[in-house]
């Protein structure tokens, strides 16, 4: 989106300060999964609070859809129906998807394989011989659950109203795609969402609604993580195509994170499996850092093949919670290697653990915002 949609929006948002012609946009990258700065311009003045629309569940087989008085737009009155794909058509039980999309509703929520209830309205669809069960939902709605799953439920109300506001930038940094089936997931590879809530997180939603990190009129797709082990890392280090923020940060409050500090010790056939190439590991080398120290690039030596691959890679195909993050020192002895590290998560961002420090020694949710996400500003996208 560029040009006058783009400054009006914006001056919805900054009036009365806006006063100039125009606002340049920053121009998005290729879309997910690889993360990066997919925010651009913020996408339209929101009269009433948005929907996102989440991916729930992916499967290969059968999914059972349950619920009290469950509707469709063809029936109503179901407890449960099974949706799978039959050589690649989708059916049903009761063909309730026979004549026209596979939507499910329920007064207090719809389960998913027996998870749940969620609320909102649940459609499944087929794609490439698989079924998705994608939930749209109010966004504040779904903020409530995204916050008590991402955050302790014992853990002060500033840090959720932190949490609550950088969770929202990012979901809405993601929405809206035309072409896309969902616009988050559920899990980390997007951020967590559980329908189940806490009075705390649903405190700092209700607090903190429609507010949302801006820079130069733009969204902030705001990444956060567990745990920094002392220093955070900006966007583009992680991934290349991610916006150029500098947010790389001394963080020294997230030191009462069971994962500030580590060390894990893996055979020598676990770290191999990290490449096809690589059926032992004589040597492991980091070759490149980031400024923050992070691994970019690392090289695996066996015999005379080396192979080399960007260190976040080598994280997930090892397992990412053996190598809390790429944070890391490492030595070979043996048939096993240590790695010895800092941190747990990509270091991007608001580090939580951090937070709640942050807000211990008496900083405010804004106060925290500042620290990790500079150069931006809160303000609120919808009433």
């Amino acid at each position: 989106m560029t040009g006058p949609r783009l400054f009006w929006l914006a001056c919805a948002l900054l009036w009365p300060a806006c006063a100039g012609p125009t606002m340049s946009p920053a121009a998005p990258p290729d879309p997910a999964p690889t993360p990066g700065h997919r925010a651009g311009p913020v996408p339209q003045f929101f009269e009433a609070e948005p929907s996102i629309r989440v991916l729930i569940r992916e499967s290969e087989g059968p999914l059972a859809v349950s619920g009290v008085g469950l509707v469709t737009p063809q029936t109503a009155g179901l407890s449960s129906v099974t949706v799978e794909v039959v050589e690649g058509v989708l059916t049903s039980t009761g063909d309730v998807c026979r004549a026209g999309p596979c939507v499910f509703s329920a007064p207090a929520g719809v389960a998913i394989g027996g998870v749940g209830p969620f609320p909102g309205r649940l459609e499944v669809l087929a794609e490439d011989g698989e079924l998705l069960a994608v939930l749209e939902v109010p966004i504040e709605t779904y903020l409530r659950g995204v916050v008590s799953a991402e955050i302790p439920s014992g853990w002060p109300v500033e840090v959720k109203m932190a949490q609550a506001i950088a969770a929202r930038s990012y979901a809405l940094a993601h929405a809206g795609e035309p072409e896309a089936l969902f616009d988050v997931r559920s899990d980390t590879l997007d951020q967590v969402y559980r329908p189940a809530v806490n009075a705390g997180a649903v405190a700092a939603v209700t607090q903190t609604r429609g507010q949302v990190l801006v820079a130069d009129g733009a969204l902030v797709e705001a990444f956060y993580h567990s745990t920094c082990g002392g220093q955070t890392e900006n966007p583009n280090d992680v991934w290349p195509d991610a916006s150029t923020f500098e947010w790389a940060t001394t963080c020294t409050t997230d030191t009462e994170s069971p994962r500030h500090t580590w060390e894990v010790r893996l055979s020598n056939r676990v770290v191999a499996t990290a490449h096809a190439d690589i059926s032992h590991v004589d040597a492991l080398r980091l070759d490149t850092r980031s400024e923050s120290g992070r691994a970019l690039e690392i090289t695996l030596v066996d015999g005379e093949t080396s192979v080399s691959m960007p260190a976040p890679e080598f994280r997930r195909a090892v397992g990412t919670r053996r190598l809390g993050s790429t944070f890391f020192e490492v030595r070979t002895h043996g048939d096993a290697v240590t790695f010895t590290g800092r941190g747990f998560g990509h270091g991007v961002g608001m580090c939580q653990w951090g937070a709640h420090g942050l807000v211990a020694e008496g900083r405010d949710h804004r106060a925290v915002l500042a620290h990790y996400y500079r150069g931006t500003t809160v303000l609120r996208a919808y009433e």
